[in-house]
């Protein structure tokens, strides 16, 4: 499976990405002069600014009273007073120049440029010359092969470049770069004199980086010059490509020598062949992609047509682009996000700016969770760890917000967070907006990620000792942030929907007012995963009754005359009635207690409000409606969302509301923003198979152009794997796998038979059978 084009990147978002958790690259193929646009995950602004808003406390008690009072004005201008500082930014790390002084400018005759997905290879072939580019996990290096295809001379130059400042490169034996980042860098929003400011090296507690190019192996000669490595008379050459930071965690950032650590590496790496270094990366990779596949009937072959080609023509009938796009946010995931890296943040590890769109940070109010929906579906677990750990060390920043701003147990965090786990309301003490900064519910839509791990698992062990702490921690944060209302009743004030702003009934534009339905939503469903998992774990935790107290008496979320489901809990407008969150809608998808079944009223209100938001938005928008669809089980929305998602998109051509894939399948924000990619591959798995209802529900919303297609690998919620083929929207066949010995629920759309049985089930019938540990299970349609 290929993303291929027939000449050379012009644009970052033709380049095609390579990395291994740490260590990314864009990969230009140049056929002259080949380019690489270099990041680390742990090059970051900095050290964070721990400044505290002394006033956010007594800020809070006003901002109450001016809520309870609908003094919008003075509520907005007191919300601004409760900001803390910006977050830090994520930075490039710099560049690797090729060149080819042989290689005559001219036709692309005999080009080819592809991004193999099997194998998380990038292969450049232009003239007598081939190129391939991965980035190796195992051995924690970029690698390069580069040949010559019919014995033509081999000559060629390698040099690292960065943006940032550096320092002398002592070391005449390699190819090198190092220096160190600013102090700090300032939203690309923010207009500031001094954006990006610097100390002295000497006196900088920023952090620390390096890079150097090692000859591995040729058959050439080889000289080093200026810090440019230069290779002749040669057929072959492996090169390798080492970046390093002084970052260790975000308590110490200064923990270790980024050139000696490159040494080292140079050292370990200086035994190892070509061929050795490929079959590690490979045997790495493929452990993880290859636990999934998704294959549609197709009515023709494209093996020669150009993935650019293939989206502009829009033939419905080419379903291998669905293909290509859901595999191509595996992939993304498992090089963006590996045990021991950061995780991916709002443009999974590849970003070419010091002052990136939105300083491509962690977005938490609801990029970085998209980011990880399909993590446990997927097959990719270990790619969700990174989150896990972000999460529990976030959890122990954000206990001084709780307490200081708001005067609560627990811990909080809102809606931006960097590599220094930032938990306070970023903007600038004043300068950023309330509508999108003072929102303090990230934490608990975050815990739901910890509770989904196990959900998934079923390793009680985990949940006990990592889980369940930090769900215990935020739950005491919602339970007192919650207030009573002059009825009795709790609720939140104040409360913001993530980004949208209502209309009051005398027409003033405010962002803060009390129990936006998001604020009740994820409080209500943390508290819900909090008792479940005190029942697995059979503990008796005295929080259970004050949190059983507190679902009573908890807010519940307004239903409009015409049925719909209210965003506020006024009857107040919204700024855009086509707005791109879908914040209150997410109890029906990523949250699980809205159903046909449990909640069938708000699951109705909710699927009236999705139609009203229409079919337009930003790319990490339609991916959530295409969620929200599958949920609602709808193939024929599921399926416009689909051909929405593969629509063209260039630099040239991007339109805000037009969502759609640029020519390298980055999903087009735009700008770019990964979320996209990892929500239409989760929304795929939802449209084939869901088990959030605590059964297994088969073919809920396959699109309606995928006539006939077979996916294998579905991880499940119980500790199950799903296999399964399907024609015309029916089940052929259906394969469960069990880890654990449990109750197995299925509903399939059609008459199926289990194997080995004679009784059919009939159509939406719930089929229920004990499951042994290790086992399998096979259905087939009963075609009597």
């Amino acid at each position: 499976m290929q993303v291929k084009e027939k000449r050379p990147a012009k644009t970052w978002t033709e380049a095609y990405p390579i990395g291994n958790g740490k260590m990314g690259a864009m990969v230009y193929g140049g056929k002259k002069e080949e380019f690489l646009s270099l990041n680390h995950d742990c090059l970051w602004s900095g050290p964070p600014d721990r400044k505290e808003n002394l006033d956010a406390f007594e800020n809070l008690k006003k901002i109450r009273s001016a809520i309870k009072e609908q003094s919008w004005k003075q509520v907005d201008g007191l919300a601004k007073q409760m900001l803390g500082p910006y977050t830090q930014s994520y930075l490039p790390f710099g560049e690797l120049h090729l060149n080819f002084p042989l290689i005559k400018e001219g036709r692309e005759e005999n080009y080819k440029r592809l991004l193999d997905l099997e194998t998380a290879m990038v292969q450049v072939e232009a003239g007598p010359y081939r190129r391939t580019i991965f980035a190796s996990a195992p051995d924690n290096l970029i690698v390069i092969r580069l040949e010559s295809n019919t014995g033509t001379e081999l000559r060629f130059s390698a040099s690292l470049r960065t943006k940032l400042k550096t320092i002398k490169w002592t070391n005449q034996s390699r190819a090198g770069i190092a220096g160190w980042c600013p102090e700090h860098v300032d939203p690309n929003y923010y207009e500031t004199k001094e954006p990006i400011r610097y100390k002295a090296y000497e006196e900088s507690e920023a952090i620390r980086f390096a890079g150097a190019i090692q000859l591995i192996e040729t058959d050439g000669q080889s000289s080093q010059s200026n810090q440019t490595l230069t290779v002749e008379k040669a057929t072959y050459a492996t090169i390798g490509i080492h970046l390093a930071t002084s970052f260790v965690s975000y308590k110490n950032h200064r923990g270790t020598n980024p050139i000696e650590d490159i040494e080292r590496s140079c050292h370990r790496i200086a035994s190892l062949s070509f061929n050795e270094l490929y079959k590690r990366h490979l045997s790495d990779y493929q452990e993880l992609y290859q636990r999934m596949t998704l294959t549609l009937k197709k009515t023709k072959s494209y093996d020669q047509t150009s993935t650019s080609e293939r989206l502009k023509n829009k033939r419905k009938s080419d379903v291998g682009r669905s293909e290509l796009l859901f595999q191509m946010g595996r992939y993304l995931l498992i090089a963006s996000s590996r045990e021991g890296s950061q995780p991916a943040n709002l443009q999974g590890i590849w970003n070419p700016h010091i002052q990136a769109p939105w300083s491509s940070n962690y977005t938490l109010n609801i990029n970085a969770q998209m980011n990880y929906w399909h993590a446990e579906t997927a097959g990719l677990p270990e790619c969700h760890r990174p989150l896990l750990h972000f999460i529990k060390e976030l959890a122990q920043e954000g206990k001084q917000i709780a307490t200081s701003h708001y005067g609560c147990r627990g811990w909080t965090a809102h809606h931006n967070s960097d590599i220094w786990r930032q938990a306070a309301p970023a903007g600038g003490f004043g300068d950023g907006d309330p509508v999108w900064a003072l929102w303090p519910m990230s934490g608990p839509w975050l815990a739901r990620h910890l509770w989904e791990q196990v959900a998934f698992s079923m390793d009680l062990n985990d949940l006990e000792k990592h889980a369940y702490p930090v769900l215990r921690e935020v739950v005491l944060f919602c339970l007192d942030w919650l207030i009573e209302d002059d009825e009795g009743i709790r609720i939140t004030r104040p409360s913001t929907s993530p980004e949208h702003r209502f209309i009051t009934e005398g027409g003033v534009l405010a962002a803060v007012s009390e129990s936006a339905t998001m604020d009740l939503a994820v409080i209500e469903d943390v508290c819900t995963i909090f008792l479940k998992a005190s029942e697995w774990l059979q503990l008796e935790d005295e929080l259970m009754i004050e949190v059983y107290e507190v679902l009573t008496k908890l807010k519940k979320p307004l239903i409009d005359s015409d049925g719909t489901l209210l965003e506020w809990t006024t009857n107040y407008r919204g700024e855009d009635d086509k707005h791109r969150h879908l914040s209150h809608l997410y109890s029906v998808y990523p949250g699980d207690g809205w159903t046909q079944s449990n909640q069938p009223m708000y699951y109705r209100a909710a699927k009236q409000a999705l139609l009203k938001r229409g079919e337009t938005g930003t790319g990490w928008s339609l991916a959530w409606k295409l969620c929200l669809w599958a949920r609602f089980l709808d193939g024929d929305h599921t399926n416009h969302f689909v051909q929405k998602a593969l629509n063209l998109v260039t630099e040239e051509s991007e339109q805000y509301e037009g969502g759609g894939v640029y020519p390298n399948l980055f999903s087009a924000h735009p700008p770019f923003q990964i979320d996209g990619n990892f929500g239409f591959t989760a929304g795929v798995i939802e449209c084939l198979i869901q088990s959030h209802e605590g059964f297994l529900r088969i073919l809920p919303a396959v699109p309606t152009d995928w006539k006939e297609g077979r996916v294998t690998g579905v991880r499940c919620r119980g500790g199950f794997i799903v296999d399964l083929h399907w024609e015309n929207g029916e089940v052929d066949n259906c394969t469960v796998s069990s880890s654990v010995k449990t109750l197995c629920t299925l509903v399939f759309p059609n008459t199926v038979r289990r194997v080995g049985m004679e009784r059919q089930i009939e159509a939406a019938e719930l089929y229920s059978f004990e499951a042994e540990a290790a086992a399998t299970y096979s259905f087939r349609r009963d075609r009597s």
